[in-house]
């Protein structure tokens, strides 16, 4: 292989396959860049992960979330929020790291749209219906899937970076959904003993699931009204895999 190419065998072999199910996915992906560009996408994710658990376990915990602490998640969230679409000209010195991204041109849309999602997260138990789901959606899983397909699509200019030619929002709008849909249902036990509840309440009901139908299922007693659920969400799924194949055709 030529010097100063990515040495893209050696890259493979630092993965460890029999982890590779707790890993993320995305993270394997990026090990292909080039280290300047791993590492800023390194950073999103860090990011990114940072305010979703610190909402996530307070859910886990299972007691109601007071009006002081909601607060308190909400100013976090925001303070994040503004930190990631600043110049970032005046970080504190443990934040210094984040500037590494700014020569990247991430679109602030991405990040505030995360954060929207996040508060939602804070002041809601729940989804009433799919497309208030789809509409969260857009922030807790489109917005990180299209910081991760900019990193794909920019191109390096001398010390900077070019943003994608395309709609990096669109491109990742089917695909990370399909994505989001098929991990609802890969971690319904998981997240049903966090307290937490992906599955919107309009399909609930059209299906007939109770919540005693949802703890059945979590302790593997398989009701037919989970199997409607579950079916009505594979439906779901195989559109968006359809949007998905579509999107990467054009």
């Amino acid at each position: 292989m030529e010097t100063g190419k990515i040495n893209f065998i050696k890259i493979a072999r630092t993965i460890d396959i029999e982890t590779i199910k707790s890993h993320p996915i995305l993270d394997i992906a990026a090990r292909f860049w080039e280290p300047e560009r791993y590492e800023a996408a390194k950073i999103c994710y860090y990011v990114f992960r940072e305010i979703d658990d610190l909402i996530d376990n307070r859910k886990a915990e299972g007691s109601k979330i007071t009006d002081k602490e909601k607060i308190h998640l909400e100013a976090v969230v925001k303070k994040w929020v503004r930190v990631m679409t600043s110049d970032m000209s005046d970080l504190t010195p443990e934040k210094k790291f984040l500037k590494e991204i700014t020569k990247f041109q991430i679109p602030a849309r991405a990040w505030e749209s995360f954060g929207k999602s996040m508060l939602y997260d804070i002041y809601h138990e729940g989804f009433k219906t799919f497309s208030d789901f789809l509409s969260y959606a857009e922030g807790a899983c489109v917005a990180p899937a299209s910081i991760f397909i900019h990193f794909c699509g920019c191109t390096k200019k001398n010390d900077t970076y070019d943003p994608p030619c395309f709609d990096i929002f669109k491109a990742a709008r089917p695909i990370s959904i399909f994505s989001y849909l098929v991990h609802i249902i890969r971690d319904f036990k998981k997240d049903h003993y966090e307290n937490l509840n992906y599955f919107t309440r309009d399909l609930l009901k059209e299906m007939g699931v109770k919540p005693q139908t949802l703890n059945q299922a979590a302790r593997g007693v398989i009701t037919k009204e989970f199997r409607w659920l579950i079916n009505r969400y594979k439906v779901l799924i195989n559109q968006f895999k359809i949007k998905s194949r579509n999107e990467i055709n054009r």
